[in-house]
C-alpha cells in the first residue's frame, strides 16, 4: 500500500490518495485480486489543506489609471505609504508562512520627458518628410490628364490625411511597434528598483501599512534617492503562501481540470504558491500599448510657497484691476489668482472661489517695469535668486476681497492624465476702487469727411450694466453633501462652489455665453455638462455612483446609462 499527494493548483487543495501496486503478473488470481483493489482516484481520502486569496482594497496610489484621484499623488509632507485594509479570507495570513512581496518600479522624470521629446521629434521629421514630398504627386484630372500642380486646398486635404496617419501611428492607435517607441519605458517597468519582502506575524489587524524611506539601497549598490520630483511609480503586491508538506510520499502529481490528467511533479516538501498581479495594458494617449501592473502614483516634491512682492495690493484700492507681485515661483509651470468675497470663507476659501490661471510667460516682467524698481527696493531686488512676476485680474467694483497667489506644479501622466500640486501664499485682503467707473470713447477727426472735431464722448451703452444671470439646483444621488462644483469659462478662469445639507448650489453674477460645469464628490463618477448661459438657468442632475462605493447604496452606478 503506497501514497501518493494530488496538487489541485485551480481550487488550490492537497489531496492524498492510497493505492496498491502489484508485481506485474496480472495472470495469477492473486494478483487480478490485488489489481482491482485500486481506490477510486475521484474520491479524495482527506484535504491536506487549502489556500484562500486574501481580498483587500488599497488607500494610496491607484488602479484606476484613467481617474481623476486624490490618492494618485504623493508629496514629500508626509513618508509615501500604501494601506492595505483587508476584507476576506485572512485566515491565511499566518505567522512564519506567508510573505507579502512588493516590487517598486520608477519612471524618472527626466527619462519620461526625453521618451515624449523623441516622439515628438519623429513626429515632426515624419511630417516636414510627407510635407516636401506633397508637391511632387501626381494628380489625375477628371478628363484623364495628369497634372502635377497642386491646389493650396488639396495640398490641405492631403496635409490632414499624412497628418491623420502621422497620428494613427505615434499616438498608440496603431501598437504593432510599441516595442521600439516605448523600450525606455517598458525597461523602467520590466526591472523594479526596489523589492520589499514582509512576512504576515507583522500584520496585528484587518490594515497592514506599507512604509517606503525616502532612500533606499540595494544589495551591492550604493545608496539611492527612491522619490524624485515628478517621476512616476508602480508598485505591485502580491502574497506567497509557503507549507510544508510533512509525511513520505512515492510519487507527487499535478491536476489540470482542462483535460482532466495527473501530471508528475516534482516532489517539493516545501510548497509556495504565489497569487497573480494586476496588470492592464494602456489603451489610449500617447502610450498606447505599453503594459502597466500594480498601483501607480506620481511623486511631487511640493511647490515653493509664493512670497508676496512690493507694492503689496492691501487696504482701499484705486482700480478694479489690481496687479500683483511676487516671486518664489521658479519651480512652478503655472500661477493661480484666486479671490472670493465673503468673509466667512476668507481663511478656508471652501465657499464661492473665482480662480484667475496664468501660464509663466504671461506673468513675466518687461524691461520697464524691472528698471522702474526703486533705489532702494533695486538692492534688494538685485540679490534676489528668484525671478518677481505679476498677474493682473478684473475684481468686482466696491468689494472687499481675500486673495492667494498659488504656485502649481503639473504633469501629464503616462495615462494622458493630468496631475498637479499647487502651494497657496498668506492671504491678504483689500477693497476696490469706489469710485465709479468712467469710460469714454474717442471719436478722431482725421477723417476728410469729418467737418467737426469730436472729442471724447459716452456712448449710450455705458449706460447700460451688464447683464448677468445665475445658475443653480441641486446635485443629488441619494443625497450629496458638499459635492464640489466648478464652472469654467471659455478662457479657462474657472469659479468653484459646494453644495450645501440639500445639495442646492448658486451661480451669480454669470455673463452670457458658453460654460463647462464639472461636478465632483468621493465615491461618485464626475459629472462634466457643456452650459450655455443666456438667462437664469436651473439645472438640476443626479450623480453616478462608482462601483468602489460602499456606502451610498441608493444611487445609479456609474456603468447603468440613464440621462436626466
Amino acid at each position: 500500500m503506497d501514497k501518493i499527494l494530488i496538487y489541485n493548483s485551480n481550487e488550490k487543495i492537497f489531496i492524498e490518495k492510497e493505492y496498491n501496486q502489484t508485481a506485474g503478473n496480472n495472470n495469477s488470481v492473486t494478483e487480478m485480486f490485488q489489481s482491482n483493489r485500486w481506490i477510486n482516484p475521484n474520491t479524495p481520502k482527506n484535504d491536506l489543506f487549502i489556500f484562500d486569496t486574501p481580498l483587500f482594497t488599497t488607500v494610496g496610489g491607484v488602479t484606476n489609471y484613467y481617474g481623476q484621484e486624490v490618492n494618485s499623488v504623493f508629496t514629500n509632507i508626509a513618508r509615501p505609504f500604501i494601506c492595505f485594509t483587508f476584507t476576506a479570507n485572512t485566515g491565511s495570513l499566518s505567522a512564519d508562512t506567508t510573505l507579502i512581496q512588493h516590487n517598486i518600479y520608477r519612471i524618472d522624470y527626466n527619462t519620461y520627458l526625453n521618451n515624449i521629446s523623441k516622439l515628438e521629434a519623429e513626429i515632426s521629421k515624419e511630417k516636414r518628410f510627407k510635407t516636401s514630398t506633397i508637391e511632387k504627386k501626381t494628380i489625375t484630372a477628371p478628363n484623364g490628364e495628369k497634372n502635377t500642380t497642386i491646389t493650396e486646398k488639396e495640398i490641405e486635404e492631403i496635409q490632414k490625411e499624412e497628418d491623420y496617419q502621422t497620428d494613427k501611428f505615434y499616438k498608440g492607435r496603431d501598437v504593432s511597434n510599441v516595442d521600439n517607441k516605448f523600450q525606455a519605458i517598458i525597461d523602467l517597468l520590466e526591472k523594479p528598483i526596489l523589492t520589499i519582502t514582509a512576512h504576515t506575524n507583522t500584520i496585528t489587524s484587518s490594515e497592514y501599512n506599507l512604509f517606503l524611506e525616502e532612500y533606499f539601497k540595494n544589495l551591492n549598490s550604493y545608496k539611492q534617492q527612491l522619490f524624485l520630483d515628478k517621476s512616476q511609480y508602480f508598485i505591485t503586491t502580491n502574497f506567497r503562501f509557503i507549507r510544508n508538506q510533512g509525511g513520505e510520499y512515492n510519487d507527487f502529481y499535478k491536476f489540470n481540470e482542462n483535460d482532466n490528467i495527473l501530471y508528475p511533479y516534482d516532489f517539493q516538501n516545501e510548497f509556495i504558491e504565489e497569487t497573480p498581479v494586476y496588470t492592464q495594458t494602456i489603451t489610449a494617449g500617447t502610450f498606447s500599448g505599453v503594459t502597466v501592473k500594480g498601483n501607480f502614483f506620481t511623486y511631487f516634491l511640493i511647490p515653493n510657497k509664493p512670497i508676496f512682492q512690493k507694492p503689496i495690493i492691501e487696504n482701499q484700492l484705486t482700480t478694479y484691476s489690481p496687479t500683483f507681485f511676487f516671486d518664489n515661483v521658479d519651480d512652478g509651470d503655472e500661477y493661480l489668482l484666486q479671490v472670493n468675497y465673503v468673509s466667512g470663507d476668507s481663511q478656508t476659501f471652501s465657499g464661492t472661489v473665482y480662480t484667475y490661471v496664468f501660464s509663466k510667460e504671461e506673468t513675466m516682467l518687461n524691461k520697464d517695469e524691472i528698471i522702474s524698481v526703486g533705489e532702494e527696493d533695486w538692492e534688494t531686488a538685485k540679490k534676489r535668486s528668484s525671478v518677481t512676476r505679476k498677474i493682473s485680474a478684473s475684481l468686482k467694483p466696491n468689494k472687499q476681497f481675500w486673495y492667494r497667489i498659488g504656485n502649481k506644479k503639473i504633469i501629464t501622466n503616462l495615462f494622458g492624465v493630468k496631475q498637479s500640486v499647487v502651494s497657496f501664499s498668506d492671504i491678504k485682503t483689500a477693497i476696490t476702487s469706489q469710485n465709479p467707473l468712467s469710460l469714454y470713447v474717442g471719436v478722431e477727426s482725421d477723417s476728410p469727411y469729418v467737418e467737426d472735431i469730436v472729442g471724447l464722448q459716452t456712448p449710450d451703452y455705458l449706460d447700460l450694466e451688464i447683464e448677468t444671470f445665475s445658475l443653480s439646483g441641486i446635485v443629488s444621488g441619494s443625497i450629496v453633501t458638499g459635492a464640489t462644483l466648478q464652472i469654467i469659462a471659455q478662457n479657462g478662469n474657472y469659479i468653484t462652489q459646494t453644495t450645501n445639507t440639500t445639495g442646492f448650489y448658486n451661480f451669480t453674477e454669470l455673463e452670457s455665453g458658453d460654460y463647462t460645469l464639472k461636478t465632483f464628490y468621493r465615491g461618485y463618477q464626475q459629472d462634466t455638462r457643456s452650459i450655455t448661459i443666456t438667462g437664469n438657468t436651473s439645472l438640476s442632475f443626479k450623480l453616478k455612483l462608482l462601483w468602489g462605493n460602499d456606502v451610498d447604496t441608493w444611487g445609479k452606478m456609474a456603468n447603468e446609462n440613464y440621462y436626466l
